[in-house]
């Protein structure tokens, strides 16, 4: 019939069941996400931000700092999405809509920076007395909210366009239909 898992039958003829095991096992994964997995990035973006080691406040590491940290705040954002949905069934469009819009503007920074972070340390290697004399907390300050924006351009072109409502995770998440969209 079925296969035995923790005392648990899994068969076809018990959706319930399946159903309730996904909604605990998500639960755990969600609750430990938020719980070990938040701290230890603040952590890491802590150390290499205002690490003991003078070099930990290079430009790099302010930049990664900075990566981690909107990560983090994605993270928590969409393991509380995910958690809501799991457990209480679509979102609606509003929230599902602010899960891609987030998730949109996530995916333009944080390659953004990693590329920026690649480019300056080319730069470092090689022009080295050029960069060696540059304030390096106003270029990071300068670098991330320029990439703030330019995710924000993003985020907000991909809402006008409504371009995230084909999407697969969109329907999922809001419980409708894929909505062609006519820009495509």
């Amino acid at each position: 019939m079925g296969e035995q898992i923790s005392n648990f039958e899994l068969s076809v003829e018990n959706p319930e069941t399946i159903a309730l095991w996904l909604q605990i096992q998500a639960g755990c994964t969600c609750f430990c996400n938020l719980l070990i997995g938040c701290p230890l990035a603040l952590g890491l973006a802590h150390y290499e931000k205002y690490g003991g080691d003078p070099q930990k406040r290079l430009l790099n590491n302010q930049l990664i700092s900075y990566m981690i940290l909107c990560g983090l705040s994605t993270i928590t954002i969409s393991c509380a999405l995910l958690s809501g949905r799991v457990f209480f069934g679509p979102l609606g469009p509003h929230l599902a809509g602010f899960f891609m819009l987030q998730r949109e503007f996530f995916g333009t920074v944080a390659p953004l920076t990693l590329s920026q972070v690649l480019t300056f340390k080319c730069l470092v290697l090689f022009n080295w007395s050029l960069m060696s004399r540059i304030n390096e907390n106003f270029i990071a300050h300068f670098i991330c909210s320029a990439n703030f924006l330019i995710g924000g351009i993003a985020t907000s072109l991909t809402w006008s366009l409504e371009i995230y409502l084909d999407s697969e995770a969109y329907a999922m998440l809001s419980g409708t239909d894929i909505i062609l969209s006519s820009t495509r």
